[in-house]
């Protein structure tokens, strides 16, 4: 199972260097797993070296081995940047990964099935989760303690507060 650790945005400046946005908590955490597997838009996938990184407002500058230039560089725009769940750490107590959470049932405070968690977003006010029932349009609710009653991974289940 893959998850997204970060994307590859820009490129930046002439030799070959590109802008990455970084989804792990500490953003440079983003090297602690190895070489980087970059998946392009077409999903082609290749792995790539770190020559060196910085930091720079909420980024990272990064320069791969393999991208010597600014054209070979712009071949990267929008790529992802992703490793294999298997090599993360278990998530604490009450913390999760967004990956864990698609597929699970959500039910209502009266135990009623109401869908299938599909995705979990985030477009700016904070992450929700999209739950897509068996008929019927999806429908969103923010993923946080005031809506998100409890987790149950073991069996798959998700009980929320939900007003349609």
């Amino acid at each position: 199972m893959d998850i997204i650790v970060g994307i590859i945005k820009a490129p930046h400046g002439i030799r070959g260097e590109v802008k990455v946005q970084s989804f792990t908590t500490e953003i440079e955490n983003i090297f602690s797993y190895g070489p980087l597997t970059v998946e392009d838009k077409m999903f082609a996938r290749s792995i790539h070296s770190v020559d060196s990184w910085r930091k720079t407002k909420g980024s990272l500058i990064v320069k791969l081995t393999s991208i010597n230039n600014r054209n070979a560089a712009e071949k990267f725009r929008f790529s992802k940047i992703i490793l294999d769940r298997s090599v993360l750490p278990e998530p604490a107590t009450g913390e999760y990964y967004y990956i864990d959470l698609i597929g699970l049932t959500a039910f209502n405070d009266n135990n009623i099935a109401l869908g299938i968690v599909t995705s979990v977003k985030n477009f700016g006010g904070g992450d929700i989760l999209e739950i897509t029932p068996t008929r019927g349009t999806s429908f969103y609710i923010p993923f946080n303690k005031y809506f998100v009653l409890n987790i149950d991974l073991d069996n798959k289940a998700i009980s929320i507060i939900a007003h349609r």
